[in-house]
């Protein structure tokens, strides 16, 4: 078997409006990918805001159990926010659980290790329109020693005890883990909406707590 080559030399201008063309969709569709900053996320920042760190940040993905994509939309909104004018958007048109989750957070990606102990608070503002269902705000984490890393049945979810629904303004939510042992080697943050209508989610921040007066022991 025999394979024929050809190799084809481009001069640095006829090949320039090629990249550009090529480019041009892929920084567009960068513009629209949110990414997980530590500290309080408003959702105004994209990749193209980091340049000099552009491998070491993490965009954050979208889930669906809708198959039909014209009946689900996601997208960072410019028009609304809580703080300024960016926001994680959901919106489902028919009775489905979507959700914006941040994957990479914890020692395993690079951060500083968790302490025994620690507990973990995830806060959002969030505002709902015509949700006949529930929305809410949820901590996924694994703890080594217990499972399957790559399992996520294994991994201990804790989900905020106020739920939004049908319409509202921005309200603050939050979810707070009890202490934890071991500390967690993996965190996830979950923005979610079950059912149908529409949901905002801005200025979300996740803190790590650790009580000086408790001496924790396993």
């Amino acid at each position: 078997m025999s394979a024929n080559f050809k190799l084809y030399s481009l001069t640095e201008k006829a090949v320039t409006p090629i990249i550009q063309e090529a480019s041009s969709p892929l920084m567009t569709e960068i513009l629209k990918i949110p990414v997980y900053l530590s500290g309080l996320n408003t959702f105004s920042k994209t990749l193209l805001d980091f340049p000099a760190q552009f491998h070491n940040l993490w965009p954050r993905t979208f889930e669906t159990s809708c198959r039909e994509k014209d009946r689900i939309t996601w997208k960072v909104d410019d028009q609304i926010g809580y703080s300024d004018h960016h926001a994680l958007f959901i919106e489902n048109r028919e009775t489905i659980d979507s959700m914006w989750i941040a994957t990479t957070i914890g020692p395993a990606y690079g951060e500083e290790a968790l302490l025994d102990g620690i507990r973990l608070k995830l806060s959002a503002m969030i505002k709902v329109e015509n949700v006949n269902g529930h929305v809410a705000i949820a901590i996924r984490f694994f703890q080594p020693g217990l499972g399957n890393v790559f399992d996520l049945s294994d991994y201990q979810v804790i989900v905020s005890e106020n739920h939004l629904k049908e319409t509202q303004d921005w309200c603050h939510i939050e979810v707070i883990t009890s202490p934890l042992f071991p500390a967690p080697a993996r965190v996830q943050i979950l923005l979610r909406l079950s059912g149908t209508g529409k949901a905002w989610f801005d200025d979300v921040v996740l803190t790590r707590e650790l009580d000086s007066n408790t001496s924790y022991k396993k």
